[in-house]
């Protein structure tokens, strides 16, 4: 009985991963973005993460954000702790508006706090979950198209995703929500979707959630 309870709570959390994957937004025909072969309609970026502690590069991480007028596509490769972790852009629009910079990073020119200045253009959403294992090496791959939302917004900003790709500022960050809670689809659900999910909060224990990664692609010093 204990072994058939274990394979449909696997089971369970395997439809719960395949459900928040399916909910990941790809664009309006991402696909072209992803396998462009015209170059002229493209701006690559490339940035190593950056660690919230240490305020310093994550060794031998790397990524590459790919833009065209349809949207972009990010892959991305670093090192976090073991358990459950989620993905979130901040999307600036306006860059030139931006005033609050992180101290560290790779020339943004955007902050979080830049979110409550409407001149940004700013958003704040969910990208996807980051399930890593005891190699503790994680592989991101995310699309996102014009004006395209996920389904996690959180009032700041003006919520308008992208609106200027090879204009905007691209930012994403990394949050640890603890081990998986894979006998719990609720809970595994929660944690995979929500930026507190399984954390500790003001009226519940939890695990003690925390930002661990950035990743900063500004725009380029052009005029597009």
């Amino acid at each position: 009985m204990k072994i058939i309870i274990r394979f449909v709570c696997a089971c369970t959390a395997l439809l719960v991963l395949q459900s928040a994957a399916a909910e990941q937004p790809q664009g309006n025909d991402l696909s072209s973005l992803s396998h462009s072969n015209h170059h002229y309609n493209r701006d690559i970026r490339r940035a190593p993460f950056w660690d919230i502690a240490s305020q310093s590069a994550v060794r031998k991480s790397k990524s590459k954000l790919k833009i065209t007028n349809s949207g972009v596509c990010l892959t991305a490769n670093t090192k976090v702790v073991q358990g459950v972790n989620t993905t979130w852009w901040m999307i600036f629009n306006e860059p030139s508006n931006c005033s609050n910079p992180n101290p560290f990073g790779n020339g943004q020119k955007c902050g979080i706090a830049d979110l409550d200045n409407p001149l940004t253009r700013g958003t704040l959403m969910w990208a996807g979950p980051l399930i890593v294992g005891p190699n503790e090496k994680a592989n991101l791959n995310f699309c996102l198209g014009v004006g395209e939302l996920s389904h996690a917004v959180f009032p700041r900003g003006t919520q308008e995703g992208i609106v200027f790709p090879k204009k905007a500022e691209y930012q994403l960050f990394v949050r640890t929500h603890g081990p998986g809670v894979f006998d719990d689809a609720q809970i595994l659900g929660e944690q995979i979707n929500s930026i507190n999910g399984g954390c500790e909060t003001d009226d519940q224990s939890g695990f003690p959630c925390e930002t661990l990664q950035i990743l900063y692609h500004p725009a380029p010093n052009r005029g597009d």
